[in-house]
């Protein structure tokens, strides 16, 4: 059976960045300082900002979904190379944060090759890092986020990101009730101020109907260093600025966002029947495993039969790795796919160590994993008791 190298000194990095901007961002040079990096097709959301918005829906531009999993003391360098490259001091451009993996288990035959920066890290741009911002990561049925994404948007919250990907869990043990089911769902992703983060939480579970079975499952994670300049209304204003681009301007001046905080409206939705019933998880553990593309179902499945509740499974082509093709110029990209399990804690060596086990047997060798404390989650958990 394969051994795993487990270490506590990674961070996972993640950028939301335009169409194609990845490739500018992803050199040889920048990947050096990666242990692996994976990118994967996305949508955000816009509004338009007139009063007929309401009644027409929102924008979708095309954007990129970068996963980078980076050895700490390279954080500020790969931070810092993605900000300046991707252009993020431009309100709308994108985002980047990280948040540090409570381990990083790697397999023993595996090399690790990751270059580690050599003095001071280099900044040309002006935008700078906020230590308070939330990441909200919400899983819906197919074309439900669209919805969500507006009310978020209309809460005040930034334009949030979806991307598709496919549940594993429940409708593997309905029989055939499975067909009425769905496996596929849409994966978004919102950045937020920490004082808005519970507004924007409590929006998303409402308007989403996740306290209803089946409809989805939602978490939050704190970002420890991050950049968001994701926007929510297209720019339509007769003096070239936005309001986002001047909320932005007032954090900078003000050093902080908390000037932002609005009690009134935390205290309406505290004071709200449903809030009130609900029953929220807490503490969890996500486990995220990472393998080639083909591989995933054999090894969620063992997950399943170990006793994860569910699992959440995201494509995207590892970046950097292109093969070619025979004699010929045609580069092929080494697919990936992204598993992720949100496991009780006293859970998640149980489920990891029959991942490894079947992978063992399988002989997949290019299979890594690591994990994230959740504070906060929500989701359908029965009737009351």
């Amino acid at each position: 059976m394969y051994t795993l190298k487990k270490k506590d000194n990674f961070s996972l990095v993640k950028a939301i960045v335009r169409k194609n901007k990845g490739r500018d961002i992803a050199d040889e040079e920048f990947l050096s300082y990666c242990h692996d990096a994976t990118v994967m097709k996305a949508r955000g959301a816009l509004l338009r900002p007139k009063w007929y918005q309401a009644f027409l829906p929102s924008l979708n531009p095309e954007q990129e979904i970068m996963e980078l999993l980076v050895p700490n003391e390279n954080i500020d360098h790969v931070l810092n190379s993605i900000r300046d490259k991707g252009e993020l001091h431009r309100s709308g451009a994108g985002a980047v944060f990280s948040f540090p993996c409570e381990e990083a288990m790697f397999l023993s035959q595996s090399e690790e090759v990751t270059k580690k920066v050599e003095g001071p890290s280099s900044s040309s741009a002006s935008a700078s890092f906020s230590d308070d911002l939330v990441h909200i990561i919400c899983i819906v049925q197919i074309e439900k986020a669209n919805a969500i994404a507006k009310e978020v948007m209309l809460a005040g919250g930034a334009g949030p990101t979806i991307s598709y990907g496919f549940g594993r869990g429940l409708r593997d043990r309905l029989g055939i009730v499975r067909v009425c089911i769905s496996p596929e769902k849409e994966l978004m992703s919102v950045v937020v101020n920490r004082f808005e983060a519970e507004r924007i939480f409590e929006v998303m579970i409402q308007v989403g109907r996740l306290d209803v079975p089946g409809e989805g499952f939602i978490y939050t994670i704190p970002i420890s260093k991050g950049l968001n300049s994701l926007t929510s209304f297209t720019s339509d204003s007769l003096y070239g600025v936005s309001i986002p681009q001047i909320i932005k301007a007032i954090d900078e001046i003000k050093g902080n966002t908390d000037w932002r905080s609005q009690a009134d409206l935390g205290e309406g939705i505290s004071n709200s029947n449903n809030v009130a019933d609900r029953t929220y998880l807490e503490n969890l553990v996500r486990l995220t495993c990472v393998a080639i593309r083909g591989e995933g179902d054999i090894l969620i499945r063992a997950a399943l039969d170990a006793g994860a509740p569910g699992a959440s499974v995201a494509f995207g082509r590892q970046m950097g790795e292109e093969k070619t093709m025979g004699n010929t110029s045609i580069k092929l990209s080494n697919e990936r796919e992204i598993i992720q399990l949100t496991l009780a804690p006293d859970k998640v060596e149980e489920i990891l160590n029959a991942i490894l086990k079947k992978a063992s047997e399988e002989q997949f060798e290019d299979v890594y994993f690591y994990t994230h404390v959740i504070p906060k989650a929500f989701t359908y958990l029965g009737p009351p008791k």
